[in-house]
């Protein structure tokens, strides 16, 4: 009877501690990105003898984040891109 007892607290134990797990896991990633880019520049928008067009510009960067159980966590991020503008006049 002695070791019934003291095996059916052994296994309440083990069900405890499997229930009090904390969830630890890291996440890494790539960023890509490539769209339309402008600058603003209110001289030279205000000129009539300039004229704007819109060009193309893209980044790449990189992610990376730390979880402690299924949903708070701390991320880190770092983006480089490129940006321009061409003129006529």
């Amino acid at each position: 009877m002695k070791n019934i007892f003291l095996s059916i607290i052994f296994l309440m134990i083990l069900t405890n501690l499997k229930a009090q797990k904390v969830y630890a896991w890291m996440d890494a990633g790539v960023k890509v990105g490539y769209g339309l880019t402008g600058m603003v520049n209110s001289n030279l928008f205000d000129d009539k003898l300039y004229e704007h067009h819109l060009t193309t510009g893209a980044g790449i960067g990189a992610k990376l984040g730390l979880y402690i159980g299924l949903y708070n966590g701390i991320t880190v991020d770092f983006m480089l891109s490129n940006s321009k503008q061409k003129f006529d006049f």
